[in-house]
């Protein structure tokens, strides 16, 4: 009697076997489901794989311009490197006005070891080889560190390579030093930005005569070398010392490198190359910018509120920035450091709308 039965029902089982097989798995995945591409080494390091495989893709199609690579470390791990159009991890470019950033670094370093006395000396105590215009004579280091010395300049609203552009026509003349005293004073010192590289350069004269020697050599010797990373090459400026303005070259690894000794605080496998003290000093929030932003110490910060850093959790990030798109962006909550390199001449905000879409987001 049960074999019968069994046999009887033997059919009925067989249909529910196979309508079983043909609907969806609910418990292991479908394999015939596509899955969305990701970026092994970013999910390693804890980022959001597929945000970065997309990133990826988008730069190199030219989404975001002439993005020439995206480099990415967190916790220590170099999570993502990858260059476009041509550019290879060797080469060494100009990085702009992140030249500034560097030099901001090496102030620090004078400082504390005593080179330099103070934030509040004066123009007219080290450029005593010039006749320093008295208005021009009291302002301080940290008048120039802020960029509100008080000098007639503009550089952002003529194009580069204008005659009328500041910066252009400092780099045409005979002597970047005296073309600066030669400027007249606008604002008070200490009281209004404008964003100058001839305020820079003064700051490189500062280092020259306070240390005694030139500002490339005080950074390969104090600096550079410590990091392991020859001196790189830096341009010299039409007074015949070091471009502090925008004169530095370098790859994007030894940008990387550093933005990690700055978000390790100034140390450098075990050894303190810049003060932490300066550090939290130059980069925090010093004065508000005319673009949108905010400066310290010849570093770049969003200001609370920027679309950029919705995605943060906090606004902590401060960054280098040089024409073009050459950007170090040190994200300390985050642990990160995201290096670009760019040819973005006529917008390089876009690496902003990058940053906000893509590279924030993704680290999670």
């Amino acid at each position: 009697m049960f074999v019968s039965m069994s046999l009887r029902w033997l059919p009925f089982l067989l249909l529910l076997i196979v309508a079983c097989s043909d609907a969806p798995n609910a418990v292991g995945p479908d394999l015939d489901q596509p899955t969305a591409p990701t970026y092994p080494g970013a999910e390693a390091a804890g980022l959001d794989g597929e945000l970065i495989h997309t990133l990826v893709a988008r730069a190199d199609s030219g989404d975001w311009g002439e993005i020439r690579s995206i480099l990415i470390e967190r916790g220590g791990t170099l999570a993502v490197e990858e260059y476009f159009r041509g550019i290879t991890a060797e080469e060494t470019r100009p990085v702009y006005s992140v030249t500034k950033s560097v030099t901001s670094a090496l102030v620090g370093i004078a400082l504390f070891d005593g080179t330099i006395a103070s934030l509040e000396d004066s123009l007219g105590s080290y450029f005593t080889d010039y006749a320093v215009p008295p208005d021009a004579a009291g302002i301080t280091l940290e008048n120039l560190l802020t960029m509100r010395a008080g000098f007639e300049w503009d550089e952002w609203t003529v194009p580069y390579g204008g005659a009328s552009n500041s910066a252009t026509a400092i780099g045409r003349s005979t002597d970047a030093f005296q073309y600066m005293f030669d400027l007249p004073i606008t604002s008070p010192p200490g009281t209004r930005f404008t964003y100058s590289s001839g305020v820079s350069m003064l700051i490189g004269g500062v280092l020259e005569r306070a240390t005694g020697t030139r500002t490339s050599d005080f950074a390969g010797s104090h600096m550079f070398e410590l990091m392991g990373i020859p001196q790189p090459e830096w341009d010299s400026n039409t007074a015949g010392a070091t471009n502090t303005g925008w004169g530095l070259h370098m790859t994007a690894r030894q940008l990387m490198a550093f933005g990690r000794l700055m978000e390790n605080h100034g140390f450098w496998e075990g050894q303190n190359i810049v003060p932490r003290a300066w550090i939290d000093l130059s980069t925090g929030q010093r004065t508000t910018t005319s673009n949108g932003m905010a400066y310290g110490f010849h570093w770049w910060r969003f200001r609370d509120g920027d679309p950029t850093i919705s995605a943060l959790a906090q606004n902590d990030v401060f960054f280098a920035w040089g024409y073009g798109g050459q950007f170090v962006i040190v994200v300390p909550h985050k642990d990160t450091i995201i290096v670009t390199t760019a040819g973005n001449f006529e917008g390089e905000t876009q690496t902003f709308d990058m940053l906000r879409r893509s590279v924030f987001p993704a680290l999670r």
